[in-house]
């Protein structure tokens, strides 16, 4: 027999409800555990990724029927249901995930430059390489606009250091058309990439569809990547600022090395949290007190990073890095009723009776990620003593 087990307030609760059980009858008492454990922190990563689409709301692309390939990503990714731009119209929003400010910028203006630090100086500063893929910009850093290039979507060649530095500049503000060489290789691979669709393919002058096509034909280089494979990455897709309808809520979506999929967080973050969590994953110092007091999009995380990442979106996600087996969004026939991958709460407890103690076959089959086994053996008689624990799935004895 086992040894007595610590009375949790899970152990007190079970056994009060073990009472209620006659002779013969085994009663199953299932703690869930969670999907994953949430993170306290952004965990360090090899590589960060950011494209950044134009001028939709959260619910114009969440949920549409225009935008099926992006929808497609939900189940392996997480997604931040509570994201929002920091200002309108585009410029002030790009300034202020690349500079930690909008500088008092409220146009889409062309020669409002700044003399100041920027998430560029940060990531030298800490050893990494960081590059701006423009889509349909002329030539490396090209200054003005070239339609459909925008400069306003361009916020790297707005600060001094870097269009003033000609090697600086032609080294890191090129065209998009470089990235699919840099991705060959892991080594080749900057730490940070941050890429800007042109003013047709960011859905800014084009529909929903326009855009969700071209994240189709973009997104699986990046996710099958060597960088992606065989080193820590983390990709986020999100939009500059909604089209002024809904309190400029945007999409934050996250995809890479510990993402919880199917994930969904609830927490409010804006621009400056997504620039602080990229700070904190590459080591880079933070620059103003925006993103320094701005809070980390850490829930997003589990405890540590997959030291095998999914190189692919599938509706089937990648294992968590917790010792406890996610569930999977693909349920089996012998699923119990109501149960959906994924869907089910955090932290739960869930309760499930079997005739016998052989009679536990269905709890395994049936998709939901149990952790812990308790049985009261008593025959029938409220003894207080009987109790065993078997991890899952296997039912090892612990």
């Amino acid at each position: 027999m086992s040894a007595p087990h610590p009375q949790t307030p899970a152990r007190l609760f079970l056994s009060k409800l073990g009472c209620a059980v006659l002779g013969g009858l085994v009663l199953t008492a299932v703690v869930r555990a969670p999907t994953s454990v949430q993170a306290t922190a952004v965990p360090a990563l090899d590589h960060v990724f950011v494209i950044v689409m134009e001028n939709h709301s959260y619910g114009e692309i969440i949920g549409s029927s225009a935008a099926p390939y992006i929808n497609s990503l939900l189940p392996s990714g997480s997604l931040a249901t509570g994201y929002f731009g920091v200002s309108h119209p585009s410029l002030p929003n790009y300034l202020a995930l690349t500079g930690a400010s909008t500088f008092n910028v409220t146009s889409d203006c062309t020669t409002c430059w700044q003399s100041a630090a920027n998430l560029a100086d940060s990531l030298e500063s800490a050893g990494r390489s960081w590059k701006a893929y423009d889509e349909s910009i002329p030539s490396a850093c090209f200054v003005g606009d070239n339609y459909p290039y925008a400069q306003k979507h361009d916020p790297f060649i707005y600060f001094n250091d870097i269009r003033n530095n000609a090697s600086r500049c032609q080294g890191h503000i090129v065209p998009f058309s470089n990235m699919a060489t840099n991705l060959q290789s892991a080594s080749t691979t900057p730490s940070f990439a941050f890429i800007t669709p042109n003013m047709c393919n960011d859905i800014h002058d084009c529909t929903v569809g326009t855009g969700d096509s071209w994240l189709q034909q973009q997104v699986p280089a990046i996710l099958n990547s060597p960088a992606f494979k065989t080193q820590h990455s983390l990709l986020a897709v999100t939009w500059d600022e909604d089209d002024s309808s809904a309190s400029n809520q945007v999409p934050l979506i996250l995809l890479g090395s510990g993402i919880r999929a199917g994930f969904r967080s609830a927490i409010t973050y804006n621009h400056y949290s997504l620039l602080h969590s990229i700070e904190s994953a590459l080591g880079a110092a933070t620059l103003t007190a925006n993103d320094a007091g701005a809070a980390l999009i850490g829930d997003v995380f589990a405890s540590a990073p997959s030291p095998s990442p999914s190189p692919s979106p599938s509706p089937s996600p990648s294992p968590s890095p917790s010792r406890s087996p996610s569930p999977s969004p693909s349920p089996s026939p012998n699923q119990v009723a109501g149960n959906a991958a994924a869907a089910l709460p955090q932290d739960m407890l869930h309760f499930g009776v079997a005739n016998q103690p052989s009679d536990l076959s269905w709890m395994t089959g049936s998709g939901v990620p149990w952790r812990y086994r308790y049985q009261y053996l008593a025959g029938g008689v409220n003894t207080g003593t009987g109790w065993e624990t078997w991890a899952s799935p296997t039912g090892t004895s612990r």
